[in-house]
């Protein structure tokens, strides 16, 4: 691989396509032995041989940005997705992204964010519900590192809880610490220190 991306004529693009030419995934010896060894997993064989790919051009074309044409991961089962996403360390996605991933590749399977779609990303999530745009799932989740998604997702609220008890009402804090300020990092110290003991308790 490395000797023909050498050679590529594209060699000089920014891009690179991560999932070129795995239609005969499963077809040779090699590729039916594995198979055998793994249940007949084909989403699982392709899941592999991206893991692997993609860490090649990571390593080897680290300025190149990467392309994956979702074709493929349109026909991963369930079990699929959820095998390569258990504990092993196999997947780098923070187990918060994971609802997020499931509900891209679902939405590409469907067309569209219908409710067979979402019904679907419930059953795989193992949430009761779920309601994209309020951003909530009901339900504590079955997928490998919920619990992790539950913690996370607690802090967020109990976060955004805080923040909103602390300003609400304090017009000195809502204007001279807004969101502005704190994504700019800048504001009055004479201001800031007369609200400080508040935000900070």
């Amino acid at each position: 691989m490395k000797e023909n991306s050498a050679e590529d004529p594209e060699r000089r693009c920014s891009w690179a396509d991560s999932t070129r030419e795995v239609y005969h995934l499963d077809e040779g010896q090699d590729c039916t032995s594995w198979l055998n060894n793994n249940k007949g997993d084909l989403g699982k064989m392709f899941l592999s041989h991206l893991e692997n790919v993609v860490g090649f051009l990571q390593t080897e074309f680290p300025e190149k940005k990467l392309l994956m044409w979702d074709d493929m991961l349109r026909k991963l089962s369930r079990e699929s997705i959820q095998g390569s996403l258990k504990g092993s360390g196999r997947s780098k996605l923070l187990p918060v992204g994971i609802p997020s991933l499931v509900v891209c590749l679902k939405t590409l399977k469907y067309g569209e964010l219908n409710e067979d779609a979402k019904k679907d990303i419930s059953h795989i999530l193992g949430f009761s519900s779920i309601n994209p745009e309020k951003n909530t799932c009901d339900g504590t989740g079955g997928f490998p590192g919920s619990e992790i998604y539950n913690m996370v997702k607690k802090v967020h609220s109990e976060l955004k809880g805080k923040v909103h008890e602390i300003t609400e009402g304090e017009s000195e804090i809502n204007g001279w610490f807004s969101r502005y300020h704190r994504a700019h990092r800048f504001g009055n110290p004479h201001k800031m220190g007369t609200f400080s003991a508040k935000i900070l308790k």
